[in-house]
């Protein structure tokens, strides 16, 4: 079922509700699951960066891929989707 469709199945079961108590019930629920929450700053754990610095580290001393705390925070927050 595409999502229009689904929308659509959804609003006519809402429409053929007749008591307020169950529509106020799915008002209330609507918002809460519609809810957007806004965050100001992403901060990432010590240990998680911590981690990925040791993690550079040993890859560059065994010849691998190098990045800085720096380029791994940025990876990470992209690859997170907080970015």
């Amino acid at each position: 079922m595409t999502t229009d469709a689904l929308k659509l199945t959804i609003f006519k079961e809402i429409m053929n509700l007749e008591n307020n108590d169950v529509l106020q019930q799915v008002y209330s629920f609507i918002m809460r699951i519609s809810e957007k929450k806004t965050i100001k700053e992403y901060t990432l754990p010590e240990d998680l960066l911590r981690d990925a610095a040791e993690y550079n580290e040993r890859q560059l001393r065994e010849g691998g891929t190098f990045y800085s705390t720096e380029e791994m925070d940025e990876i990470i927050k992209t690859e997170m989707k907080w970015k």
